[in-house]
């Protein structure tokens, strides 16, 4: 009994080294703009988030403001948020209004450094009842 137990304590000690760390962070790659060049953050909860996929025009990204997270860290992160991205159908020329969106952020990857980023992000919204839904890649720059 002894010696099964003195077997088996190499391979439990063995497994927690494998294990990846309890308090392994989850980011959002977030861009900023700067003097014409486009900058990625690794942010986690970011209250306003700009997701713009590589050699991607504004027009194929989205832009979030206040972004309330109602989940994080899991396999999938769902918020609420306000979006100037383009929806088709909700602007008029000069109107400048932000369009209320629920987003789903999933499809966890992982960094060399343990970390962890969500690479999809999924945006719904209504416009006359029905519900429409676009998904952008997030950019692996800094991973």
């Amino acid at each position: 009994m002894k010696r099964a137990a003195l077997l088996l304590l190499p391979a439990v000690a063995g497994l927690a080294v494998a294990a990846p760390a309890a308090g392994a962070r989850t980011v959002l790659p977030c861009n900023v703009d700067r003097n014409a060049e486009t900058f990625v953050y690794l942010r986690a909860k970011p209250a306003a988030c700009t997701i713009l996929p590589a050699t991607a025009s504004f027009s194929q990204g989205i832009w979030l403001v206040h972004i309330r997270w109602r989940s994080w860290g899991g396999s999938a992160a769902r918020a609420s948020a306000r979006s100037k991205s383009f929806h088709p159908g909700q602007f008029r020329p000069g109107q400048r209004d932000w369009v209320p969106v629920f987003i789903v952020a999933y499809r966890r990857q992982r960094c060399e450094d343990g970390t962890r980023w969500y690479s999809r992000v999924r945006e719904y919204w209504r416009y006359h009842g029905r519900t429409y839904r676009r998904t952008f890649r997030t950019d692996t720059a800094r991973c």
